[in-house]
């Protein structure tokens, strides 16, 4: 190999020695006696311990929380729901029963069933008002319709 720095041609490598390995002979391992199987136990003798208690039984009683806040602009949001165990539930603008654009306003009164995901997160479904009723965007919107219709007339 030539280098342009240095007009002395660089020296080649010498040959390396291959070194022959031998064979490595494993010596047999002396056999373990099995170990004694324990008998199952009998149904009277393993004591049932109780479940551990959900904050609320998922999806199947209606909640009522507070919103604690909502993001319009992603459409998700968060209630503090007391009768949750005082969690803050996260919540989708698909889950919130009104027609158009949906959105929840901070502090607004809400009714919700509880349901967890695949990690064990609390989240609300079946969104609506007190009572079942309007969330405050479509209460709005009635009231909006109602005095344009006063207005055309």
């Amino acid at each position: 190999m030539f280098d342009w720095f240095n007009p002395k041609p660089a020296p080649k490598p010498e040959p390396k020695e291959e070194k022959k390995e031998e064979p490595v002979v494993e010596e047999p391992k002396a056999v373990e006696e099995p170990k004694a199987v324990e008998e199952p136990k009998k149904v009277e003798e393993v004591k049932s311990e109780p479940a551990a208690k959900a904050p609320a039984a998922s999806g199947s009683e209606r909640l009522s929380g507070t919103v604690n806040w909502f993001n319009r602009q992603y459409g998700y949001g968060f209630i503090k729901a007391p009768d949750a165990g005082d969690t803050d539930v996260f919540v989708h603008q698909s889950e919130i029963q009104v027609e158009g654009f949906r959105y929840l306003m901070e502090g607004e009164s809400v009714e919700f069933k509880l349901e967890y995901d695949d990690n064990k997160r609390a989240k609300a479904i079946h969104v609506t008002g007190p009572d079942g009723g309007d969330v405050q965007i479509a209460v709005r919107r009635k009231e909006r319709a109602a005095k344009a219709k006063e207005e055309g007339n």
